[in-house]
């Protein structure tokens, strides 16, 4: 665990390194007279305080990907539209976009951020089937902080098959070392 010292110092350091990669965006996308996603969606938040409309449902999907520039945009709608009805889907479970902003715990806390909620979770999936499902979830979970929901098959009498295919080079070839791997985690699931 990193000290209050080693954390502040860790972060100056980073500072250091992007603080003039992010001047020099800053600087080419103003001398375009362009602007970014996030600056637009920024710009709009600023200006529906001007707007008169008023909207009876927000409907948005991949609602894992949330980040706080777009929840501050859907907030100001949402609040601005008395009686406005909000419905979100996202899987947590498919959240890969943090480094770009995504930001889990308004998700996962939609409550905090939106007020009275009613969720429902799909845990049905048709992607794939056991012995994937297993793996796939006993994985995930690790994850204190992923919500815990209980996948099953659309179709339980169907196995998903799959190999590990490394390199086409046998010399190179690790996919043994990784059968043997996802094999233990699988033995590890059913007991």
């Amino acid at each position: 665990e990193l000290s209050n010292k080693k954390l502040q110092r860790r972060n100056e350091k980073f500072i250091e390194l992007v603080e003039p990669i992010f001047n020099g965006y800053q600087d080419y996308i103003s001398q375009r007279n362009e602007i970014d996603f996030s600056d637009m969606i920024n710009l709009v938040t600023s200006l529906i305080g001007q707007s008169t409309r008023k909207y009876k449902y927000i409907i948005i999907d991949e609602f894992q990907d949330i980040s706080i520039g777009r929840y501050k945009l859907i907030k100001a709608i949402f609040d601005k539209s008395n009686g406005c009805r909000l419905f979100c889907v996202g899987d947590d479970w498919q959240s890969i976009y943090r480094f770009s902003g995504s930001d889990l715990s308004i998700f996962s806390d939609f409550e905090k951020y939106f007020g009275e909620t009613l969720l429902s979770k799909i845990e049905t999936t048709y992607r794939f089937n056991e012995p994937v499902i297993s793996m796939s979830s006993s994985f995930i979970l690790k994850n204190p902080s992923q919500v815990s929901k209980k996948l099953r098959s659309f179709d339980k009498s169907r196995q998903t098959h799959f190999s590990i295919v490394y390199s086409k080079n046998p010399e190179l070839d690790y996919s043994h070392d990784l059968i043997e791997i996802f094999q233990k985690l699988l033995s590890r699931t059913r007991n």
